[in-house]
């Protein structure tokens, strides 16, 4: 009896396990994970860089886009942050731990926690009022209208979901780094088995991204893109003209040509339309084609393109433009048209397809097809075109746009070389990675700026953003064969670079281009993400924006290539004509 009574009395004293918070495992869990559990100079530096995601950048942004890339920012900023200030304790303040005996009490922790949530709260509130100006200006730039006012609410509740599942997976990774080391210490001294555990996780992240996660994604998108590439768009229906790839005497089969294919041969002018712009009798222009299909290497393509163009009659034209095309084997359809209309149809136009992934994912995945693709078929066709009489060779053109612009220039070392192979050349959109380009921008003339450059006085090559820039007269007249970049001030695919992480581009320390917003400033990291962002967005602009030009092609050809005779009239009409023609 006695020992019941004192049992009671000993459970009685005891707390009840319900009001113990810490007892539960999934109370325990959400405890510890709270934002004390952050570092505090992390989430000081996630602040800073979410304020400064908020800030505008080459092309306007939604509030769901918005979101993710402030927590992506605020994700970077936040491991920056509590990297240094680990580097910062363990190089200068635990070497004085043994002489400094004060630390900061509990009060003043407390203390210093409402104050980062208070200070980062006004920040943020103030930034986000300032990002929704920057957005309507961003809008007004590009000839959009602004959108309704976004919630900041749904911006914060995207940027802290990204946050939080960001962090988490770098702490699973610091943590099986730092359970590895524990492991290695057993044989290895400290500060190899350090070394080797971040050398052996770094390895097993790469190879679980690379072999799992992109190889699942690679497959995913191939089999979309492949089904993609088999399929004929609404109202495509096979050609019978011979002047066409895919007709029922083509050497390649209207299966051979791939989605893409398939819509640049049936695309076009009429002759009755051409005969019409050019008040002359005009003839059906030709179009040759080989996709993925239709051979099994870049090799075989372009002797089989070549065989097309000699089937077709195609060196007997007035014109011969050799085109680089894009990922999916996209042909912009203003590249082809506005120089059969320049020419009346007395024109031929080649292309083949080394992908049918997007170019992004092509860029990623196989960054040397496109060059592979455009060198060999160069080679292939210049080989043919030089073996005719001098007198009788068509106009020998070359066009590429995007990632297309890669592969045109992958035949030539330099400028010089491509002048003495080509007579004309235009390129709409070339990415940073374009090698020729960049040598181009980096030996500009002193006092041009990056984004609008001129090059020796313009004498063999210029860049224009659009049509002011085009005809802007330079004291050297433009020789022949004549070089054209077109590159918009705003295009996310001309300016994205690795090197915007740690380097403040010349086109952001220069007189800002059109369109760019005078608030945009370079950050490191932030820069970088905000333009990678960009990217998504660059063809869903107007166009004269971004990574849209349409409109500005036509004038390119007439600027490198336009017959004789051609007036300013004339460029008039066809940027009108073309309006009407392509969809």
């Amino acid at each position: 009896m006695g020992e019941t009574v004192a049992l009671r009395t000993e459970r009685a004293q005891q707390p009840a396990r319900w009001s113990r918070p810490l007892s539960w495992p999934p109370v325990r869990w959400l405890w510890c994970h709270r934002p004390a559990r952050y570092d505090p100079f992390g989430l000081a530096a996630a602040v800073l860089f979410v304020c400064l995601s908020l800030t505008p950048s080459l092309l306007p942004r939604g509030p769901a886009f918005q979101g993710w890339l402030s927590g992506i920012v605020a994700a970077a900023g936040y491991g920056l942050g509590g990297l240094l200030h680990r580097g910062v304790r363990r190089l200068l303040v635990a070497p004085l731990s043994g002489r400094i005996s004060w630390r900061p009490s509990d009060r003043l922790r407390a203390l210093s926690w409402a104050l980062l949530g208070v200070v980062g709260t006004v920040l943020i509130g103030i930034f986000l009022a300032a990002a929704r100006q920057w957005q309507r200006e961003a809008h007004r730039l590009i000839g959009q209208e602004p959108p309704g006012p976004g919630s900041p609410v749904f911006i914060v509740g995207l940027l802290v979901f990204c946050f939080v599942v960001l962090v988490a997976a770098a702490r699973l990774i610091g943590r099986a780094t730092r359970a590895l080391a524990t492991r290695l210490t057993r044989w290895l001294p400290v500060l190899v088995a350090g070394v080797a555990s971040v050398v052996l996780v770094a390895l097993g992240v790469t190879t679980v991204f690379n072999e799992v996660v992109l190889r699942v994604a690679f497959t995913w998108m191939d089999r979309v893109a492949s089904a993609t590439n088999n399929e004929t768009r609404a109202g495509i229906t096979r050609p019978t003209s011979p002047t066409r790839s895919g007709s029922p005497t083509s050497l390649v089969s209207w299966k051979g040509l791939g989605s893409e294919g398939r819509t640049f041969v049936t695309g076009g002018p009429t002759q009755e339309q051409l005969a019409r712009f050019a008040g002359r009798p005009a003839v059906t222009p030709i179009r040759v084609y080989a996709g993925l299909l239709a051979a099994a290497d870049a090799q075989q393509r372009a002797a089989l393109a070549v065989a097309e163009l000699e089937r077709t009659g195609a060196f007997d034209r007035a014109v011969l433009c050799i085109i680089s095309t894009t990922g999916t084997g996209w042909v912009d359809e203003s590249s082809a048209s506005a120089l059969e209309f320049l020419y009346a149809g007395d024109t031929a136009t080649v292309a083949t397809q080394y992908s049918y992934l997007p170019s992004p994912v092509s860029f990623v995945s196989d960054n040397d097809a496109v060059e592979k693709e455009g060198r060999t078929l160069f080679a292939r066709i210049h080989q043919r075109w030089s073996a005719l009489p001098a007198d009788r060779r068509p106009r020998l053109l070359l066009y590429g746009e995007s990632l297309g612009s890669n592969g045109g220039q992958a035949a030539f070392a330099d400028l010089a070389a491509m002048r003495a192979d080509v007579d004309g050349a235009l390129f709409a959109g070339p990415p940073s990675s374009n090698s020729l380009w960049q040598s181009l921008i980096q030996h500009r003339d002193r006092g041009s700026p990056e984004w609008s450059p001129t090059y020796h006085a313009g004498a063999a090559v210029r860049f224009a953003a659009d049509e002011q820039t085009l005809d802007h007269r330079l004291p050297d007249a433009w020789q022949s064969p004549r070089v054209l970049f077109l590159q918009h001030a705003t295009d996310p695919v001309v300016w994205w670079s690795p090197s915007l992480l740690l380097r403040r581009p010349d086109w952001l320390a220069e007189r800002r281009g059109d369109g760019v917003s005078g608030a945009m400033s370079w950050y490191p990291i932030v820069t970088f993400w905000q333009v990678t962002a960009d990217l998504v967005a660059a063809n869903q602009v107007p166009s004269g924006y971004g990574h849209r030009y349409g409109d500005l092609i036509a004038d390119g050809w007439v600027a490198v290539a336009a017959p004789a005779g051609w007036t300013a009239q004339d460029t008039a009409r066809l940027r009108s004509v073309l309006r009407n023609v392509i969809p």
